[in-house]
């Protein structure tokens, strides 16, 4: 498939699995953990082995969870990729999503993301300047999903303001949503090797993440070919972890019946 399809494929996926967390918010669907999972597991459908056509480059992703006693609730998303320049060449870059969920009172109505703290958005974007703060949400009655991606700087700087007042806590709230882009399209540059962090100190920062009492929820190991080099390697640190293990990386390269579905497609993904 070429990568207009795959954004396209992917975003249907990922939006009909946030639909269906928020479906079952009373049972407890429509938590971070949950959703992230279910996001995962809708992207592994879409497949895990990926060659672009349009963009002459191969791409394989697998992601890893963290377990046992170890596990967080927030959802977090850490992003592990090597970039192959040459079939002896590559450089590791990395960039991470912290997730966070729309509130609603009872009367269905969003609160805003309340989940969010200064603190938590300092720790992470001292580790990555390649941070953004991924954002799940569906406006009732229509039921149209939104899953975008805002830089951690802007809420680091939408934050200092009295929160009450603030786009982070306010009725309004999907305002924040107009600071970001679908998380589908970040993904989709991360995983060609674009918008990551470089650096060696972040690189290593978000390695040391993965070990400490603060690690995401998820890791997400991905390698691409920028060249025609038909089998990237992975970068073999997540299977090193103890504290985590394989969960997505297993499923058939593609769904034939969901990729010829909405190869016909006409709709563009959507934008926040």
């Amino acid at each position: 498939m070429n990568h207009s399809t795959w954004l396209r494929t992917a975003n249907t996926a990922v939006s009909g699995a946030v639909a269906d967390c928020f479906c079952k918010e009373r049972i407890g669907g429509w938590s971070e953990n949950h959703i992230t999972t279910q996001v995962l597991d809708a992207l592994e459908k879409v497949g895990t082995e990926l060659a672009w056509s349009d963009q002459a480059q191969n791409v394989r992703w697998e992601g890893y969870k963290l377990t046992g006693s170890n596990e967080t609730d927030f959802g977090d998303i850490a992003l592990l990729v090597r970039v192959w320049l040459t079939a002896d060449e590559h450089v590791d870059g990395v960039a991470y999503y912290e997730a966070k969920r729309q509130y609603f009172n009872g009367n269905g109505a969003p609160v805003g993301f309340k989940s969010i703290k200064s603190v938590q958005l300092n720790r992470i974007s001292a580790n990555t300047h390649a941070s953004h703060l991924l954002l799940y949400d569906v406006d009732q009655p229509t039921n149209q999903v939104s899953v975008s991606a805002v830089p951690m700087k802007f809420v680091e700087e939408l934050a200092k303001g009295a929160p009450a007042r603030s786009v982070l806590a306010h009725s309004s709230s999907r305002l924040l949503h107009h600071y970001g882009l679908p998380w589908i399209r970040k993904l989709g540059n991360n995983f060609r090797g674009f918008e990551l962090d470089f650096s060696p100190a972040s690189v290593a920062a978000i390695r040391s993440l993965a070990q400490s009492p603060h690690a995401p929820y998820a890791l997400l190991s991905a390698a691409v070919g920028m060249v025609n080099i038909p089998e990237p390697q992975l970068d073999p640190y997540c299977e090193t972890l103890a504290n985590y293990q394989r969960t997505w990386g297993t499923a058939p390269s593609a769904q034939t019946d969901v990729q010829n579905e909405l190869d016909s497609s006409k709709d563009d993904y959507p934008h926040p």
